[in-house]
């Protein structure tokens, strides 16, 4: 008899990575922000025009409670970390708390 461990493995490949997470919750009707992928510098440009800034650029693995999380407020600077590690950006979003405060 074995033992019941949840979450499944298989749950593991899909929440290691930020973009196959999204990617899966968008397929699922899970109401997202834009995103898309940014491997290098190149496609952060164009998510900046596509999305206007500020963007919030997001290592894809490794990264939690905003560890990899950087926000790209000026065009022109330094898009990210591109080259240096897998990313995807989203566009940014204000969050609020319940009692109306950021």
């Amino acid at each position: 008899m074995g033992v019941n461990v949840q979450p499944p493995s298989s749950v593991f490949k899909t929440i290691q990575d930020k973009l196959v997470q999204k990617d899966h919750f968008a397929r699922n009707g899970v109401a997202l922000p834009r995103y898309m992928d940014t491997p290098d510098v190149e496609s952060v440009r164009k998510a900046a025009e596509k999305f206007g800034l500020p963007l919030m650029l997001k290592s894809r693995k490794e990264g939690y409670d905003g560890r990899g999380n950087c926000v790209l407020k000026v065009r022109g600077g330094r898009e990210g970390r591109g080259g240096r590690r897998e990313q995807t950006n989203e566009r940014h979003q204000n969050y609020f708390r319940g009692d109306g405060s950021e």
